[in-house]
């Protein structure tokens, strides 16, 4: 799951806008400024946005001469408030 990972895609999400950062777990921080967040919402709009994080390690492997790469992540979905 997620406690494995080395990488996490941070997606901010509504009204048909989407920014998003891959970022290393080490770090332990991803940033986005005031003006691309403000930028998600369409002004006027009702609609929720969302916060998507999606937490990945990708594990190379070699069976029988051929090289397959095995992909393990936890996704986690939250409804947020942007004004």
């Amino acid at each position: 799951g997620g406690a494995n990972a080395d990488s996490v895609v941070v997606m901010l999400t509504c009204d048909s806008v989407l920014l998003k950062k891959t970022v290393d777990v080490a770090s332990g921080t991803c940033a986005f400024t005031a003006a691309q967040v403000a930028s998600v919402k369409k002004a006027g709009s009702t609609n929720f946005s969302y916060i998507n994080l999606i937490a990945y390690k990708i594990l190379p492997n070699t069976v029988s001469g051929k090289k397959y790469y095995m992909i393990n992540s936890k996704t986690s979905s939250y409804r947020v408030n942007v004004f």
